[in-house]
């Protein structure tokens, strides 16, 4: 996106809110961490992985044994 500067007629680039911070990948992934460090240590039956957008993660086929989605 390109916006005029008010009188000037010069042309300026502009950023999204959201990109001008930290890399928000790295923001979840840490809270995730601290959020499945805290609840899986409540059961041994429990095991949880954390990722943001670039992890392999095929939620698919979870969300069918879930009985939330299907696979066609």
């Amino acid at each position: 996106m390109t916006r005029r500067r008010p009188g000037t007629g010069e042309a300026r680039g502009v950023v999204a809110r959201y990109a001008r911070g930290r890399d928000y990948h790295r923001v979840f992934e840490s809270r995730l961490r601290k959020a499945a460090a805290g609840g899986c240590g409540r059961s041994s039956a429990a095991a949880a992985r954390a990722t943001v957008d670039y992890g392999p993660l095929l939620e698919r086929p979870y969300a069918a044994a879930a009985g939330l989605g299907w696979l066609g």
